[in-house]
């Protein structure tokens, strides 16, 4: 008996199934609560440094926000993939999209942004800013996952890092000062990179069988 099976085995026999809509339902709503949660912590701690109304009808918070909404949806999908035994690594794909907009972006910027931002404090604060939005959404999303029959807990513990990762960086976007498509393709995936790091190490352990 291959581990797949022998997980799937014991997830039937604790009355869990392996079906896409018992799991999708579950991570759908978790996901729309972590981005609810991450949104809520930068507007308390960046209440009144930006003007909302503009900051929406800019074009650098449409890129922003963009690009890290497409990540956070292709990783939404590859997590809801690895909570159903048997689905296809090709999943891994909608992944690219986001990235791929953003590099290109990144490639025809002309603004002459500086990598390391408008000032010193920059760098730390969009880096920690990201964190401290993407931690309470990978713990949401790690306790979800625990409601599909996930096989490779390391990869989906990843994964969860990816979309809890992007959701913190999109939330952090509306507050975000530094415009540069350079910058944010470096430091956004600084940040979402750790996290990625750390949902690997944590679900290698809490999601395991």
């Amino acid at each position: 008996m291959s581990d797949t099976d022998f997980i799937v085995r014991l997830a039937t026999e604790a009355g869990q199934g392996c079906g896409s809509a018992r799991f999708g339902r579950p991570l759908l709503l978790g996901t729309l609560g972590a981005f609810v949660v991450a949104i809520a912590l930068i507007l308390a701690v960046f209440a009144g440094t930006f003007d909302a109304a503009s900051v929406l009808q800019s074009y650098p918070f449409h890129f922003k926000e963009g690009t890290m909404l497409l990540l956070a949806a292709g990783a939404f999908w590859l997590l809801h993939q690895q909570g159903i035994p048997g689905t296809s690594d090709r999943a891994a794909w909608a992944l690219l999209p986001g990235p791929l907009l953003l590099c290109v972006l990144a490639l025809t910027d002309g603004s002459g942004y500086p990598l390391l931002g408008r000032d010193s404090a920059s760098v730390p604060i969009c880096y920690f800013a990201i964190l401290g939005a993407a931690v309470p959404a990978l713990a949401i999303l790690l306790y979800v996952s625990k409601r599909g029959v996930v096989t490779r807990p390391g990869r989906a513990g990843a994964v969860a890092g990816i979309l809890a990762g992007a959701l913190g960086a999109a939330a952090y976007a509306i507050a975000c000062k530094n415009d540069g498509a350079r910058f944010v393709i470096l430091w956004y995936g600084a940040a979402v990179g750790t996290i990625t790091c750390a949902g690997a190490v944590i679900g290698q352990r809490y999601l395991r069988w």
